[in-house]
């Protein structure tokens, strides 16, 4: 009876915390997500939830883990249940689903939708399993292609490769943000000056279009004096006047009209580019007069502070990854046993350690797992904000969702590293024989090599944007 009364509380409370993680990513799918789009299908939108939903529960879980909620066998299927569940999803129902929306929203009937989805699916199978003959996914040779353990290593290839062009890029990005001496200094006078001459050049586009209209339809009204010279030429006869007369004019016309309606319209591209260029320039400008002011604020000085401080830490976190890289170390005791350790160490404590690090790596997976969901919802907002369009808005909201998935799979197999040796052990057992070691050197490959990146190209922005400045001044 105690069993059955363990299972029944187990169940509650996953489903309960499930429907929530559920009714929350549809609010975001409604509200922020889609908001701005007036084609909403329901079957993307429970897509969407249902994935996020499941995620969230896997992350849960890890926490449960550490604070010992549940019961060890209850857990352990939850933790199954909901893995095979996300797996199905990311190999099957999305990727179906996404061609199948982008072929029948763009026009293709049902019939030609489904059977292209299907083709589609089967070269994704295809090349979502030659993943693993490249990369050392599974320690375990017997294993099958098709057991979990291989499905979850192929997915957390592809979403360790995000995290880390993510992490490589806000790492960076950050204290850029955040540091005030990367600050331009914008003058008053140059954007006032600036939004005039916008002004202008937004007035004689005007008037340039409205010429090109007026031009236009005096063609027509010429062309149709031109039928009804024809008309009365026919009435005539052969008359010579008249045929000299219909000549003259048409070819007047024609050579008057088409020279100025082409020449206008060469006019107006070029007002449009500059005026483009004139607008994004404007908008950067206000932009850093906005940074400045925010940069004077209380909370600016905050974040101009943390800039160095997260300066310092990506400096650290770069030098660390190169190490490991180069000496092909992997970490094995968490971050927090360790500094525990090098703390007691050194000031002669004697206190449990195993306690100890197990709320305090309560806390840290609490605030990676917090910060990861968090990261993960803004780049979906900002990447669908900027690249979708009505007609692919469903197929793209499918893709954000399949990164996703694949996102957090990865951030479990990463996590792992940040739990204590007896928590580490049941997420092993967990996920089967995979190659840990093996995705976080894949993690600190591609780590670095995003942060460079970005770096570079920090820097050759900033400079060709100071380079503007001083040829403007």
């Amino acid at each position: 009876i105690r069993e059955m009364d363990d299972i029944v509380t187990d169940a509650a409370v996953i489903f309960g915390t499930s429907i929530l993680f559920f009714i929350f990513g549809w609010f975001f799918f409604c509200q922020m997500l889609y908001k701005d789009y007036e084609i909403k299908r329901t079957e993307v939108q429970f897509l969407f939830s249902a994935t996020l939903a499941l995620s969230c529960t896997m992350l849960q879980l890890i926490i449960f883990e550490i604070l010992d909620i549940m019961s060890f066998n209850n857990r352990w299927i939850t933790w199954k249940i909901v893995l095979f569940s996300l797996q199905m999803n990311l190999l099957f129902v999305l990727p179906f689903s996404l061609i199948y929306f982008l072929l029948f929203d763009s026009g293709y009937s049902q019939r030609q939708s489904q059977l292209a989805a299907s083709i589609g699916l089967a070269f994704y199978l295809y090349i979502f399993y030659t993943v693993g003959v490249t990369f050392p996914i599974s320690s375990a040779e017997s294993e099958s292609l098709l057991s979990m353990a291989h499905t979850t290593g192929r997915i957390g290839v592809i979403g360790v490769f995000v995290m880390a062009v993510l992490s490589g890029f806000g790492a960076v990005n950050l204290p850029y943000s955040y540091l005030s001496r990367f600050l331009r200094p914008v003058d008053i006078q140059a954007v006032e000056a600036q939004e005039k001459r916008l002004v202008q050049s937004l007035e004689m586009l005007l008037a340039k279009k409205k010429r090109l209209t007026i031009l236009r339809s005096g063609m027509i009204h010429s062309s149709d004096d031109e039928s009804s010279l024809s008309k009365g030429k026919q009435k005539r006869g052969s008359n010579v006047v008249w045929k000299g007369l219909s000549k003259i004019w048409s070819q007047g016309v024609q050579s008057f009209g088409y020279d100025d309606i082409s020449s206008l319209k060469t006019e107006i591209v070029s007002l449009e580019d500059l005026n483009t260029q004139m607008f994004e320039q404007l908008t950067e400008w206000r932009f850093e007069q906005q940074r400045e002011r925010y940069a004077q604020t209380f909370f600016g000085r905050v974040a101009n502070i943390l800039g160095h401080f997260f300066s310092v830490y990506c400096v650290y976190k770069m030098a660390m990854a190169t190490l490991n890289i180069i000496l092909q170390r992997v970490t094995k005791v968490d971050p927090v046993t360790q500094v525990l350790r090098v703390f007691l160490y050194h000031l002669h404590y004697d206190i449990d350690i195993d306690f100890w690090s197990q709320h305090a790596s309560f806390i840290l997976v609490g605030i990676l797992i917090t910060v990861s969901v968090r990261g993960m919802l803004v780049q979906i907002l900002k990447t669908f904000s900027s690249l979708s369009s009505n007609v692919s808005s469903n197929s793209f909201v499918l893709l954000l969702a399949v990164a996703m998935g694949m996102y957090f799979i990865s951030c479990v197999i990463l996590l792992r590293m940040n739990l204590p040796e007896n928590y580490r052990q049941s997420i092993s057992t967990i996920l089967g024989p995979i190659q840990f070691d093996f995705y976080h050197r894949w993690f600190d490959v591609i780590f670095v090599i995003s942060a460079s990146l970005t770096i570079v190209s920090l820097y050759i922005q900033h400079k060709s944007k100071n380079q503007i400045h001083l040829y403007e001044d």
